[in-house]
């Protein structure tokens, strides 16, 4: 019984780090999504003022 008891907590922690593991890998892409997208969005906006003035 004692032996079953600790392999389900082991199993119980394993859990645990897998989640955090998930949850900071989807906060790092997310992370690095968004500095793209405001990246290219900043070059747009860049883009269209050279334009403007230009003419």
């Amino acid at each position: 019984m004692k032996k079953t008891v600790q392999a389900k907590r082991d199993h119980e922690t394993i859990v645990k780090k897998y989640n955090t593991l998930h949850l900071y890998i989807g906060t790092f892409f997310l992370f690095i999504g968004s500095l793209s997208v405001g990246i290219l969005m900043v070059m747009f906006f860049l883009n269209t003022l050279g334009f403007f003035f230009q003419n």
